[in-house]
C-alpha cells in the first residue's frame, strides 16, 4: 500500500508467490515519479524527448491510471514479471497520438539496454520491443 492505494496482484502458478508483487511493486512504487532508479543501478539521465520510429515522445510523470495499466497488463501476462530489464530504471514517454509507452532502462558498460511496453490512448496494448543502444545512444 502506498499513499492510501493498494496494488491488487492475483496469483499467478507460473511465478513464484513473492517474485510477481515484489517486482510490481518496485515498478510501480518507484515508476511513480518520470523517472527512478531502483536500488543498486546507477542513475541514468534519460532525455525530455525521444524520437523513434518516425514519432516524438516526451516523458511524463507516472499517475494512476498508468499504474492501473501495468498492473493489469502484468496480471494479464505473468511471464513478464521474468524479464530481468524490470529491474532497471523506469521511465514513461507519450507521443502526439497519447500512446505511453513504457520504458525499463538498464546500464550495460556504456551503452543503455532497453525494454518498452507501448498502450494506445485508451490503454489497450500495443507491442513491446527490446533493444541496445538508440533511442537511448549511450550512457552519459
Amino acid at each position: 500500500m502506498r499513499d492510501g492505494r493498494r496494488l491488487d496482484l492475483p496469483p499467478h502458478a507460473s511465478v513464484s508467490p513473492g517474485l510477481l508483487p515484489l517486482r510490481l511493486a518496485l515498478v510501480l512504487v518507484l515508476g511513480c515519479t518520470s523517472s527512478s532508479t531502483p536500488p543498486g543501478l546507477p542513475t541514468v539521465v534519460l532525455p525530455e524527448t525521444l524520437q523513434t520510429d518516425g514519432r516524438s515522445f516526451k516523458q511524463i510523470a507516472m499517475a494512476k491510471t498508468d499504474e492501473y495499466i501495468l498492473n493489469r497488463h502484468f496480471a494479464e501476462n505473468p511471464a513478464l514479471a521474468d524479464n530481468p530489464l524490470l529491474e532497471g530504471q523506469l521511465a514513461l514517454y507519450v507521443d502526439e497520438r497519447g500512446h505511453r509507452r513504457f520504458y525499463w532502462v538498464y546500464p550495460v558498460g556504456e551503452q543503455l539496454q532497453w525494454w518498452y511496453l507501448e498502450f494506445d490512448r485508451q490503454g489497450r496494448f500495443v507491442s513491446q520491443h527490446e533493444g541496445v543502444g538508440a533511442p537511448f545512444s549511450s550512457r552519459p
